[in-house]
């Protein structure tokens, strides 16, 4: 993430966040301050799994609008 942002602000695309099409949720444990990756709503879509590898700073930076979605809904 660190480096598509580096890419993008040499370009002069600035943004806040990072949005990704992946079925999972990310919450804010509000009293740890620490990011959580959740699953999908649509179980059968979930893709937690392949976000583990992310750190806090970039959990930090990314939404999942898809997260809380069913894929019927998105089509």
């Amino acid at each position: 993430m660190n480096a598509t942002k580096a890419v993008a602000k040499q370009k002069g695309i600035t943004f806040d966040k990072f949005a990704t099409g992946h079925y999972a949720r990310i919450q804010q444990n509000l009293k740890t301050g620490m990011y959580q990756i959740l699953r999908g709503n649509d179980i059968k879509k979930d893709q937690s799994y392949f976000l583990y590898r992310l750190n806090q700073e970039q959990l930090s930076q990314i939404i999942l609008p898809l997260g809380n979605m069913k894929k019927y809904q998105i089509l």
